[in-house]
């Protein structure tokens, strides 16, 4: 039972790392590389779409299985449940700030299309879900000295964490999904090898939530 749970976290790590690899081989390989000052607005622009595959799809999807894969006690997987969350959170910030520093400077206009709309929908609520949940639920606040009923508060609110929760694992496949497409779309005149790894790199993401979802399913607690 050990080795068959240890091989099904390792197969599930791997599902969820390989996108980044494949996304590194893309920015490295095609779209040359970061830089913040560079002068090149690629390698700024390379920041947002790395910044949220790690932190919508590597880190999110670690911290929605912590409770189901991790071997620690329940305890300890709380609090790595919060620090992948919080971590996901600054990363998908930084992405923020980059892809708002190259519009910037490149002309763009914001909020213009549905890949847009939906990223800034999931990161509000991503981020608002994120700071709500680790207040009520780790004690940040110690709210429990102060109100009387903060255990029915915490109860009531569960509800919403988890459907919170699986919206935006939702969300975040779409908005990775439309980013990628729309970049796509734009930058390609013909079928090429470019064109091969960005279609393989969508197809992990989709795994890698398909996979999460899976976990989350079939290793439910008590099962």
């Amino acid at each position: 039972a050990g080795v068959s749970t240890q091989s099904t976290g390792l197969l599930v790590e791997g599902v969820l790392i390989l996108p980044l690899l494949l996304q590194l081989a893309w920015v490295y390989g095609y779209q040359g590389g970061f830089g913040w000052t560079s002068g090149e607005p690629r390698a700024l622009f390379n920041y947002h779409p790395t910044a949220m595959i790690i932190g919508m799809h590597v880190l999110f999807g670690n911290a929605a299985i912590a409770y189901r894969m991790f071997p620690w006690s329940r305890a300890t997987n709380k609090k790595i449940h919060a620090t992948l969350q919080i971590t996901a959170s600054c990363w998908i910030v930084f992405g923020m700030i980059a892809i708002l520093t190259y519009r910037s400077e490149d002309g763009s206009v914001d909020l213009y299309t549905t890949h847009d709309w939906v990223g800034a929908i999931t990161v509000v609520l991503f981020i608002s879900t994120t700071l709500l949940s680790a207040g009520i639920f780790q004690d940040f606040f110690k709210p429990s000295r102060h109100l009387s009923n903060f255990t029915w508060l915490r109860h009531s609110f569960k509800s919403y964490h988890v459907m919170a929760g699986a919206f935006i694992l939702l969300a975040s496949l779409l908005c990775i999904l439309t980013g990628f497409g729309e970049k796509a779309r734009l930058q390609q005149q013909s079928y090429s090898f470019e064109d091969i790894l960005i279609n393989t790199l969508c197809f992990s993401v989709v795994m890698g939530s398909g996979i999460v979802t899976a976990v989350l399913y079939i290793k439910r607690p008590g099962k």
